[in-house]
């Protein structure tokens, strides 16, 4: 693999759906199976996640298929849980990349971290966000798409931004497709854009059937799209200039 992949559901939603999840990425090469298990969500009657329980599933199925876990924090109070259940890689969502006091404590837990870029931050803010997390072992950045005049998405990928941190930061870049388009059908030649752009990984939502997905439904890719989008990446980067391959 010449690039690394972190694929999984939105938000875990049963135990079945996640194995068969990570039974298909494991057989593509995926390093990571992502999961979301405490949920921000916008409207407080939205599917909120399975919490504890999620993040049992999550480390216990990518165990079983010798997978790395990355799940979003949003709390600190969660944290203990985190580190018991032995997740390997805290995400911090977009809403929280302006969260200081919480960059500030998760820099120091002593796990690996991906930021997210808020989809209103400038790129010097959102690497000054970074620069709180450099007591990290680890630091991911990751591309998810902005907010634009244009509403046809729903956000806008900033192919510029792939290109701009990788020449101006010495951390690496992951590009989100799903959030950046908000639709499935665009999400695997954006993923290729940004590995031209020279993203060093590609974050997507993957759910064995999408449309029962309880978050994010419709920017969901299903398991054959996402064997699609590894071979797609992995036959763009085989023509790039050679850079080390990534491992978690």
């Amino acid at each position: 693999m010449k690039r690394l992949y972190m694929l999984g559901p939105c938000s875990i939603d049963s135990e079945q759906h996640l194995i068969a999840t990570a039974s298909h990425l494991k057989g593509l090469g995926v390093q990571v199976l992502r999961g979301g298990t405490y949920k921000m969500r916008t409207s407080p009657d939205s599917w909120q996640g399975l919490g504890e329980e999620g993040l049992r599933l999550l480390t216990e199925v990518a165990s079983e298929f010798k997978l790395s876990t990355l799940t979003e924090i949003t709390d600190l109070k969660h944290l203990d849980l985190y580190l018991k259940h032995g997740v390997d890689i805290l995400q911090i969502g977009s809403r929280n990349m302006y969260n200081y006091p919480l960059l500030r404590e998760l820099g120091s837990c002593g796990l690996p971290l991906l930021l997210k870029r808020h989809f209103a931050s400038s790129l010097d803010e959102f690497l000054l966000a970074a620069s709180y997390l450099d007591a990290a072992p680890r630091v991911f950045l990751c591309e998810r798409g902005i907010r634009s005049h244009d509403t046809r998405f729903r956000f806008t990928f900033d192919i510029n931004a792939i290109a701009w941190l990788k020449k101006n930061s010495q951390r690496q870049v992951i590009a989100d497709p799903s959030h950046g388009t908000g639709e499935r059908d665009y999400v695997i030649q954006i993923a290729g854009a940004a590995i031209a752009a020279g993203a060093d990984g590609i974050m997507a939502e993957t759910h064995p059937m999408p449309e029962l997905a309880r978050s994010d439904a419709r920017q969901t890719i299903d398991l054959n799209q996402a064997a699609r989008l590894v071979s797609w990446c992995e036959t763009l980067a085989a023509v790039l200039p050679e850079s080390p391959p990534l491992s978690v």
